[in-house]
C-alpha cells in the first residue's frame, strides 16, 4: 500500500469509534448459536456490516486479510478494490492553522556595587609625549580614571509574535540608568530599541532585522547606532547549535561635530547546551564618512561563556572576551598608529528565589592596553543586581 493510502488509513482509524464499540450490532450467530467474530464464510457479512456503519479503514484491513486466506474470493477482491478507489479518490483533510500568538515577557533589576574606574579613563597623571621629545605632561582630572559606588536601574521587554508556525516577529527593547556617588554630574543612561523577523527552514532560521541605541552622559548624546542585521542559525544534532551574521551599522558622535562612521562586521558563533559553552568569532572595520579619519580602525576578536548549574537554583556564569583594534590615522602626538587590546572577563553566581526573583552578585575584571598611553586603562567592578521577570 502506498504512502498517501496508508496516511489515509491511519487518519480514518482514529476518526473511527473506540474499538470495543466497533463490533456492536455487527456479530453474527453460528451454528453454535454464540455470538462471536466471524471465522470463515460469515466474514464477507461482517465486512459489509462495518462498511455500513461507517468502519472503512478496520473493513480494508478485514478484506485485504480475507484476500489473502481465499484468493478465488471475487466478491471480495471486487469489494476491495471498490473501497481502496474510495479512499484513494477522497480529498485531503485540510489541516487547522494555529491561531497567530502573541507572547510578552519583560524584567526589571537593580544593582548596587563600587566601580574602580567610572569613565574608563587611564590611571597614570603624568604622560610622556614624543612630539613634545618625551616631555612628561599633567593630565587634566577630566583625562584620569575615576571611582565610586554607584546603584543602577535596568529594565527590558521582548514581544514576540508568532505569524505562522514557521515565521515570527520578535521586537524587544532595553534601558539602563546608573548614578554614581563620587560624580552625581557624571549620570550615564543607555537606550536600546531592535526588531527581527525569523523564518525557520527545517533545523535552520534565518533572520533579519534592524537596531536603534544611544548612549548619554547626563544630558550629552555620545553615540547614536543604527544597524541592520541579517543571521542564520541552525541545529545540525540535539544540544548543538551554530550560526553566521552580517551586520552594517551607521555610527554618529555627536560631541565629536556629529562626526559618522560606516562600521561593518561578520560574526560567527556556535554552542552545546548540554555543557553550557558558547563561542564566538568576529571581525570588521569602521571608516569614517567624512574629513576626519581618527576612528578608522579594523578590529576582530573572540568570546567565550559557559553556564554551569551547581544546584537547582544556583548557576555559575563566565563570560570571557579578547579583541583588537587598530587605527588607520597616525598620531603625531604620540608618534605611531593607535593599536588597542581589550580583554574582560566576567563571574557571576544566578541565585534563583522564586516567584520570577533572582540575585546575582558580579565581578567584572576590564583591561584595555593601547599604543598610546591616554588611552590604556583598567577597571574592576563588584556588584550585586536584584532582578524580577514578568
Amino acid at each position: 500500500m502506498g504512502a498517501a493510502m496508508s496516511s489515509e488509513l491511519t487518519r480514518l482509524a482514529q476518526a473511527s469509534p473506540a474499538a470495543g464499540a466497533i463490533g456492536d450490532g455487527c456479530l453474527v450467530t453460528t451454528d453454535s448459536g454464540a455470538n462471536k467474530l466471524p471465522s470463515s464464510s460469515p466474514r464477507l457479512e461482517y465486512i459489509r456490516c462495518l462498511l455500513n456503519k461507517g468502519h472503512t479503514a478496520l473493513a480494508i484491513v478485514l478484506l485485504q486479510q480475507l484476500v489473502a486466506d481465499d484468493p478465488p474470493n471475487h466478491e471480495a477482491s471486487s469489494l476491495l478494490e471498490q473501497q481502496l478507489n474510495k479512499v484513494a479518490s477522497r480529498p485531503p483533510v485540510p489541516v487547522a492553522q494555529p491561531a497567530m500568538s502573541v507572547a510578552i515577557n519583560g524584567w526589571l533589576a537593580a544593582e548596587l556595587g563600587h566601580d574602580s574606574n567610572i569613565n574608563r579613563a587611564t590611571s597614570a597623571k603624568v604622560i610622556d609625549i614624543p612630539l613634545l621629545n618625551y616631555r612628561s605632561l599633567s593630565l587634566p582630572d577630566l583625562l584620569v580614571e575615576k571611582r565610586s559606588s554607584f546603584v543602577g536601574l535596568q529594565g527590558g521587554a521582548a514581544v514576540r509574535l508568532s505569524l505562522t508556525p514557521a515565521l515570527r516577529a520578535i521586537i524587544h527593547a532595553q534601558a539602563s540608568l546608573r548614578a554614581n556617588f563620587a560624580e552625581l554630574s557624571y549620570l550615564p543612561h543607555n537606550y536600546f530599541l531592535g526588531a527581527q523577523l525569523e523564518h525557520d527552514v527545517g533545523s535552520t532560521t534565518v533572520g533579519i532585522g534592524g537596531t536603534a541605541s544611544q548612549q548619554w552622559l547626563a544630558k550629552y548624546p555620545l553615540l547614536e547606532r543604527s544597524a541592520a542585521r541579517i543571521q542564520v542559525a541552525t541545529k545540525p544534532t540535539d544540544g548543538f547549535e551554530a550560526g553566521i551574521a552580517a551586520e552594517s551599522a551607521r555610527n554618529i558622535y555627536p560631541q565629536f561635530d556629529n562626526l559618522s562612521t560606516r562600521e561593518n562586521s561578520i560574526e560567527l558563533r556556535a554552542a552545546y547546551r548540554p555543557f553550557g559553552l558558547q563561542i564566538g568569532a568576529y571581525w570588521g572595520e569602521e571608516a569614517s564618512r567624512g574629513t576626519i579619519k581618527d576612528l578608522d580602525r579594523t578590529f576582530d576578536g573572540l568570546a567565550l561563556g559557559w553556564r554551569h548549574p551547581l544546584t537547582e537554583n544556583w548557576r555559575l556564569v563566565v563570560d570571557a572576551s579578547y579583541g583588537r583594534s587598530r587605527y588607520q590615522q597616525f598620531s603625531r602626538l604620540f608618534a605611531n598608529h593607535r593599536s588597542d587590546r581589550h580583554s574582560d572577563l566576567s563571574l557571576a553566581l544566578q541565585i534563583r528565589l522564586g516567584d520570577n526573583w533572582s540575585l546575582t552578585p558580579r565581578l567584572t575584571l576590564e583591561r584595555n592596553d593601547s599604543s598610546m598611553a591616554l588611552n590604556g586603562y583598567r577597571r574592576t567592578q563588584y556588584l550585586v543586581e536584584l532582578r524580577k521577570d514578568y
